[in-house]
């Protein structure tokens, strides 16, 4: 046995299922400083408004932190799958983003904000439906890119066809 093949026999089994990865140091810190500037101004925006409606006056920084966490197990997961898989599921993640886009419009479905219908209640939680689908959007058109990179630096019907899910996607977002 090798010193190489020792040195990953040492790491425990958790760790060693995890894809190598390189992680990108200035971005970390970037988002790490952003993360923290919005929860310090969040925090002195709502104290007052957290004591007068809920009687806790860090209810909002309490309820934003869930968020992080949550976001942070999401963001642990999505770096843990390959960049194929995300390739391969990117047309069906467009329908289901797009499908959304519509499922607000059902009258009943949707929740109307200041005359504005672009959330769903999923299990408590309301969700604006066109963060998914932004999301959604992106990494199809990211695998489109990958896929079709010929045709779409040859021929105009490469460029109009991301162009028409874009198109859809918007008078969707419009008809909100």
């Amino acid at each position: 046995m090798n010193a190489s093949t020792r040195a990953m026999l040492s790491i425990p089994l958790p760790m060693r299922a995890l894809p190598r990865m390189h992680i990108d140091y200035p971005l970390l810190m970037l988002v790490a400083t952003l993360l923290g500037a919005g929860l310090v101004i969040l925090t002195s925006a709502s104290i007052g408004i957290g004591d007068t409606l809920h009687d806790k006056p860090m209810f909002f920084l309490i309820r934003q932190l869930q968020a992080v966490l949550l976001g942070l197990i999401g963001a642990i997961f999505m770096l843990s799958l390959p960049t194929s898989v995300w390739q391969h599921t990117g047309p069906f993640l467009l329908l289901f983003g797009l499908a959304m886009l519509v499922l607000v419009l059902i009258p009943g479905v949707g929740t109307t904000v200041n005359g504005s219908t672009r959330w769903v209640n999923l299990a408590g939680i309301t969700v604006q439906v066109s963060e998914p689908a932004r999301i959604a959007l992106m990494l199809y058109i990211a695998g489109y890119a990958v896929r079709q990179q010929m045709q779409l630096r040859t021929r105009f019907i490469g460029l109009a066809r991301p162009m028409l899910v874009l198109t859809i996607a918007a008078a969707l977002l419009l008809a909100e």
